[in-house]
């Protein structure tokens, strides 16, 4: 142990205890040359500023920095340059870095280009992401947690709301995602559940081409509003038509075209345009 580890509450005799007293004074007059190899402590020799840095940073940073209470500023030297931990403070930082310490990695989804592409709205990849993942809270899940009585859907079919319901079996869902696929000139799904979309969508909607953007978009612009319509329904007790909510679909959709997309002049792509 060095003079600055000494904790001045041991039992010590006078002469020491007025020693310890003037670490202070003694760490204001030296001067430490740090080399290549320095062995003076990390945290407890006063070589910068004159304080140590377990007293400027508290022993939280010890922690954090995954380094032992021993160590040596050689420790975080490579060469002439510092090689601080990335997440000490003073360190070399960057977003990525902190972003992947916080989060937990897990492989990539097949999905995860429908959801995230250039030119998408936040607010509709968010919603089209829980859908994905079967996130939201639907009727069957709260009363599965006896947080709801009953299940009942709020459009009014009389079935059980669940995602594969919402999205879209239901009747009034059913018909705004037909409209939409066929304002993207596709066929009427096979099968209604959301185990189908995922399929549809893996195979037809992922790509440059302008098609291809429209139904990614299109997807998640219709996700969003159903989901929006629903909730507008159960808390706000205000119901559009299919219309009016295709409306929606049809403007968000089309300006963020216009204003994100360079669409190349063809006759599929102006077919495509003026069907939206």
């Amino acid at each position: 142990r060095t003079l600055w580890q000494v904790d001045p509450q041991q039992s010590l005799s006078v002469t020491w205890k007025s020693l310890l007293k003037l670490r202070t004074l003694f760490a204001t007059n030296l001067v430490y040359t740090i080399g290549h190899s320095s062995s003076w402590s990390l945290w407890h020799d006063p070589w910068f500023q004159s304080i140590p840095l377990r007293d400027r940073l508290g022993n939280r940073a010890i922690y954090d920095s995954g380094l032992s209470t021993d160590a040596t500023i050689s420790r975080v030297q490579h060469g002439s340059l510092w090689n601080w931990p990335l997440h000490v403070v003073g360190g070399a930082f960057s977003f990525r870095a902190a972003w992947r310490s916080l989060r937990s990695s897990a492989p990539v989804v097949a999905w995860s280009k429908i959801v995230w592409f250039s030119g998408a709205i936040p607010k509709h990849s968010f919603c089209l992401w829980l859908t994905f993942r079967r996130a939201h809270l639907t009727r069957d899940k709260l009363q599965s947690l006896g947080i709801l009585q009953q299940s009942m859907c709020p459009f009014g079919c009389g079935q059980q709301e669940t995602i594969d319901h919402l999205f879209f079996e239901c009747g009034y869902t059913k018909t705004v995602w037909s409209k939409v696929m066929e304002l993207n000139n596709c066929p009427p799904p096979v099968a209604w559940n959301w185990d189908n979309k995922v399929t549809w969508a893996l195979g037809h909607a992922i790509g440059r081409r302008f098609q291809r953007w429209m139904r990614r978009d299109g997807l998640a612009a219709a996700v969003y509003h159903c989901w929006r319509e629903r909730n507008n329904r159960i808390f706000r007790h205000e119901a559009v038509s299919t219309n009016s909510l295709l409306a929606r679909i049809s403007l968000d959709v089309t300006k963020k075209a216009a204003v994100y997309l360079r669409i190349q002049d063809t006759p599929s792509n102006r077919a495509l345009a003026e069907n939206w």
